[in-house]
């Protein structure tokens, strides 16, 4: 899938697998299942073509450290889950980083700030809207989703025509208005207090596609 990313900016094929993969990652603890896709032939693929590309490297070398076949399955599982709660939802706030726009934005680091109220608006101006997740819009994964839906709504689309127009437009106001001013401070706590390293390494990979997509 990523076979060429050393080569050439990632395509839009490979940016909606990169975005559906990361809000997968920052959604929930890292289970049974999840876990033996990362030791499957095609996991194993996916972050061996990720360690090629100089931009994603260190941060697949973390994810894949991190999910490596040498610990048994349940005590893995159990470590991993430790540590995303740790670091997402820590005791220690200082200590965490928070999966939240809000945490980052707002004075105090408080949370429901504005942009949850932002980001619920433009689900309902997609006809999109949070299913079985119950945290708020500004949570990451729900950030990263909609990245997703932009990125594979313009595939397929003539780039000059007025609907690709209107996507583009409207991902890269969502992208400069909602994840630039945040995802950077985000990434950084996650590569500080983050143990296992696979949460550490997802976020330098999410970090070098978010600069990657700004700079269009």
């Amino acid at each position: 899938m990523f076979d060429e990313l050393q080569h050439t900016e990632t395509s839009s094929f490979d940016r909606l697998a990169l975005y559906r993969w990361l809000a997968r990652v920052f959604q929930r603890e890292c289970d049974d299942g999840f876990l033996m896709w990362y030791r499957s032939e095609q996991g194993l693929s996916f972050l061996s073509s990720l360690r090629k590309s100089p931009r994603f490297h260190d941060g697949a070398v973390k994810v894949s450290n991190a999910v490596r076949s040498g610990t048994p399955p349940d005590e893995q599982v159990l470590y991993l889950a430790g540590c995303f709660s740790s670091l997402f939802y820590g005791i220690t706030p200082l200590e965490t980083a928070q999966p939240y726009e809000s945490c980052y934005r707002e004075d105090g680091g408080r949370l429901f700030g504005k942009a949850v109220t932002e980001v619920q608006a433009i689900l309902a101006e997609n006809g999109l809207g949070i299913v079985g997740f119950s945290e708020p819009a500004d949570h990451i994964s729900v950030h990263l989703q909609l990245m997703a839906h932009f990125t594979e709504s313009l595939i397929g689309h003539d780039p000059s025509s007025l609907a690709a127009q209107r996507l583009t437009a409207a991902k890269r106001q969502f992208l400069h208005e909602h994840l630039i001013n945040w995802i950077p401070a985000f990434a950084r706590d996650c590569m500080r207090f983050d143990k296992s390293g696979l949460y550490a390494g997802a976020a330098g990979i999410l970090l070098a596609l978010i600069e990657e997509h700004a700079r269009e």
